[in-house]
């Protein structure tokens, strides 16, 4: 398969250590995600229980940790073949962060969220393959999210 300049993507050519700047990209698209999820978190005050509070608000936290390792741990891990795809996982977030506060399900929130926070621990981890399952499992969970008819509206 070719990538357009003739070369093979077989060969792993971009395989290489994750940048300063995208390390902080990725940290700043989690960082973003967590301050969306507190804004929901207070905006929806009365219309969640104490308990789903207290697991939004666990979740922002997490993001926030995500955001704290991917800007210091990230840069510098060795990703083959995935480099080009963290432009891709940083818009992600970053449209996941836009439709939080749309999402009228709780539960739909908790799961986005949790979606993410396995992506950030993947990708801090390096492995490509927990970044493969997880990345699919963050859009896909950002499709159900806000896709209308779909689990978030169920009660």
């Amino acid at each position: 398969m070719s990538n357009g300049s003739g070369k093979s993507r077989a060969k792993k050519a971009q395989a290489g250590p994750i940048s300063k700047d995208q390390a902080r990209e990725l940290g700043r698209a989690f960082l973003d995600m967590a301050h969306a999820l507190g804004t929901y978190r207070f905006d929806s005050w009365n219309d969640m229980t104490a308990a789903d509070r207290k697991r939004v608000e666990d979740e922002e936290w997490d993001l926030l940790t995500c955001s704290s390792s991917l800007t210091t741990k990230a840069a510098g891990v060795v990703l083959d073949d995935l480099r080009g795809d963290l432009a891709t996982i940083a818009d992600g977030a970053a449209r996941a962060t836009k439709v939080i506060g749309t999402i009228q399900n709780v539960k739909a929130i908790l799961k986005l969220a949790a979606a993410f926070v396995a992506l950030g621990g993947a990708i801090v981890s390096g492995s490509a393959v927990a970044i493969t399952s997880t990345a699919a499992a963050a859009a896909a969970a950002a499709v159900t999210a806000v896709t209308p008819g779909s689990a978030k509206h169920e009660a």
